[in-house]
């Protein structure tokens, strides 16, 4: 075996650091070593510029360029295939997969994921086996399959110590509040929120407290999410991640919304950014839809439209049931048909209405039939269609059981 040259070691050198530099969150000083020993060394081998990029697109992941996160990650595939028995390329796989998570490409990101484990799987590895697993969890979520989510994260838990058990507990917590189970989530947050702040994973700690201000929103807990997303945005702020102040923002005008004060929803939802991915901008127009319907203003079911649509084409499933409902109140005349419609769905996934969603609906009268009218797939049709054509524009994912499916 040849004997490495010096740029080879200095290059192996940085990404033995690389951890150290996640570790106590010096994200931004590690993305600019990692670029230095690139730029600085053109004369790398394939294996090392593949590593080199896996650990670069990983931290440009962790602070949110997710644009530039993907185009590293891919280059760190093609340049690591020749290597099949190297370890980043494993890794370069998993991160390509939570990288394609988060731009919501999740047909993309089921073959990078599944990718993963078939090399993990090969090597024997469980800790790589555990990270896929989580991966195709995370889309189950995002698309709608939330039993099968909460199946492959509770597979992934099984065993797992450590920094890994802390990362998974908050995926299949973040399943948990989803199904309705929104104190036990919380519960298992508080766990992980602790690990990680023992661990010193700050990125993953602030992900932790958003998700556990949702599960306390959803439990009807109003000063319990505040609390959680001030820690979280003082955490991304200190960082530098603008999406997850973002996101964040976005919590508390949903938790403006949920005590009624329209105006305070609309100050806050204009403080968030729209956070640049198709997910992420199809959450934020259905929450400007509803905060524009609490308004009283007009265009309100214009923004929903826009939601539906996106949402109905990444195939996020629990969003387009989101802004089906929040069209149902847009359209005071089919309420009551469509919200059964959708509840009748909710329960096909296992994700029921949340409890302070339930609690909203009740102050408004909004009674959810337990009978479909024969009539309504023609009723539901033909007010699509008045005057937006939106019956014949948006077409659920393929799958989608009755009677969603007349869409």
């Amino acid at each position: 075996m040849a004997t490495p040259t010096r740029p080879e070691r200095a290059a192996t050198l940085i990404l033995e650091v690389a951890p150290y530099w996640f570790g106590i969150n010096f994200l931004a000083e590690g993305q600019r070593q990692l670029e230095a020993c690139l730029a600085a060394k053109p004369t790398l081998p394939n294996h090392l510029k593949g590593a080199l990029r896996q650990t670069l697109g990983y931290f440009a992941e962790e602070l949110g360029d997710l644009p530039r996160a993907r185009a590293l990650l891919e280059e760190s595939v093609s340049l690591l295939r020749p290597y099949p028995e190297d370890i980043f390329l494993g890794w370069a796989l998993h991160n390509l997969g939570t990288t394609l998570i988060r731009c919501a490409d999740y047909d993309e990101a089921v073959k990078s994921a599944t990718a993963a484990w078939d090399f993990w799987q090969a090597k024997g590895d469980a800790t790589g086996i555990a990270a896929a697993l989580t991966s195709l969890a995370q889309i189950a979520r995002h698309r709608g399959q939330i039993r099968q989510a909460a199946t492959l994260a509770e597979e992934a838990l099984k065993d797992r110590t450590g920094w890994w058990r802390a990362n998974i507990m908050t995926v299949l917590e973040s399943i948990r509040y989803r199904q309705g189970r929104a104190q036990e989530a919380r519960t298992l947050l508080t766990q992980s929120a602790q690990l990680h702040e023992g661990y010193g994973s700050t990125t993953r700690l602030a992900q932790t407290l958003r998700y556990r201000a949702l599960a306390a929103l959803m439990d009807d807990d109003i000063k319990s999410a505040e609390e959680d997303c001030d820690q979280a945005e003082k955490i991304y702020q200190r960082i530098g991640v603008s999406r997850g102040v973002a996101l964040t923002e976005m919590i508390r005008a949903e938790i403006a919304l949920y005590q009624e004060d329209g105006p305070q929803a609309q100050v806050l939802l204009k403080q968030a950014e729209p956070p640049h991915t198709v997910a992420d901008d199809a959450d934020y127009l259905l929450l400007a839809g509803r905060i524009a319907l609490l308004n009283g203003d007009p265009g309100a079911h214009q923004t929903l439209q826009q939601a539906l649509r996106l949402f109905s084409e990444s195939g996020l499933l629990l969003g387009q049931l989101e802004a089906f409902e929040a069209l149902a109140e847009a359209l005071p005349e089919y309420t009551e048909p469509w919200l059964a419609a959708a509840s009748q769905q909710r329960e096909s996934l296992g994700a029921p209405v949340p409890r302070i969603e339930n609690r909203r609906r009740q102050r408004h009268k909004l009674i959810v039939c337990t009978m479909i009218p024969p009539d309504w797939p023609q009723a539901l049709s033909q007010a699509l269609d008045v005057g937006t054509g939106l019956g014949r524009s948006v077409r659920f994912s393929p799958g989608v059981s009755a009677p969603l499916r007349h869409l």
